[in-house]
């Protein structure tokens, strides 16, 4: 699924939360800012995550952590403080290692997750595929849930039959 990858964590229009998150009370205050509707379509909030405009309720399970418990605000302006790219330009260097099977959904009209960063990865990895989820942004799940599922089953079902079945005698080795 679209997602950080290579130099691109946070995307650009995501890079401003990582400031913000240093100012005492930041993440409160955007959380807030993400009640009304009209912002929660903004491109640097859920506007480029996902076409469709997310139900309500999904919406106030995302916010509602944030605005109702310090610890969740804190953790969150941590976690956004120590974002860095390091990360995951050091997990690329050993994706030629990981020879299991690798499904890379992506959606072409991302505008956050670069399609060519799902290309990438289908390259770097030895044993991946890419499939394209068509009208669709980053959150594939909300925007075309009977592909996005479809597709993880069929992977999971052809990536199981095609391991080897554990022995007995494999159980007792470990």
């Amino acid at each position: 699924m679209p997602c950080d990858a290579y130099e691109n964590l946070p995307p650009p229009v995501f890079r401003p939360l990582q400031l913000l998150a240093r100012v005492p009370g930041a993440v409160w205050l955007i959380a807030n800012a993400l009640r009304p509707r009209l912002a929660q379509r903004l491109p640097m909030t859920f506007g480029w995550l996902s076409k469709r405009v997310l139900d309500p309720s999904v919406m106030q399970a995302f916010l509602r952590p944030a605005l109702s418990d310090r610890r969740i605000r804190r953790e969150l302006a941590a976690m956004l403080r120590a974002i860095s790219n390091r990360y995951t330009l050091s997990a690329a260097e050993r994706f030629d290692a990981f020879d299991k099977p690798v499904l890379v959904a992506w959606a072409p009209e991302d505008r956050l997750f670069p399609f060519g960063h799902g290309e990438r990865l289908t390259v770097a990895f030895p044993n991946a595929r890419l499939e394209r989820i068509e009208d669709s942004y980053p959150f594939m799940s909300i925007d075309q849930p009977e592909r996005s599922a479809g597709l993880i089953a069929s992977f999971v079902r052809l990536a199981g039959a095609s391991q080897p079945r554990p022995t007995v005698a494999d159980a007792t080795r470990s």
